[in-house]
């Protein structure tokens, strides 16, 4: 499933409503960021509310269930624990396998929803921990 355009379209939402327009803002093209000038992606706390609606509801629908799985068990573990030993937890816990956690893993860092690698513990951006913390509580694994 390939969610780059929405993912475009709720960046250029965001950054049309910070700066007034999108001016020379080039689109997601792999994993680079087209966050202006500086290349920082704004802050989510300074994006108008239906925004981070929009960005939970689009986890709560688009995503599939192994990357929700994989995004709560970074939110219990968040900058605890490697991806490796996640993989491993995914695996106990909700019978992932491994090459699909990796590719659900890997699907979120593109959507800039965790970080992870170079020796350091998976964490969640804070888009990540918005939307995984809307997944607490509501049974999107037994729906599958």
């Amino acid at each position: 499933m390939t969610v780059g355009w929405a993912v475009n379209f709720l960046i250029m939402a965001v950054l049309t409503q910070l700066t007034g327009g999108c001016g020379d803002v080039q689109p997601i093209s792999g994993d680079v960021l087209p966050m202006g000038v500086k290349g920082d992606v704004p802050p989510i706390s300074i994006v108008d509310t239906s925004l981070k609606e929009s960005l939970v509801l689009f986890g709560l629908f688009k995503l599939t269930h192994r990357q929700k799985a994989v995004l709560s068990l970074t939110l219990r573990f968040n900058g605890k624990i490697s991806a490796s030993s996640m993989a491993k937890v995914a695996k106990e816990e909700f019978n992932i396998p491994l090459s699909s956690f990796w590719f659900a893993l890997r699907d979120l860092r593109r959507l800039k929803l965790v970080e992870f690698g170079d020796g350091n513990p998976i964490r969640l951006t804070l888009a990540g921990k918005t939307v995984a913390e809307a997944l607490k509580g509501v049974a999107w694994w037994e729906r599958g």
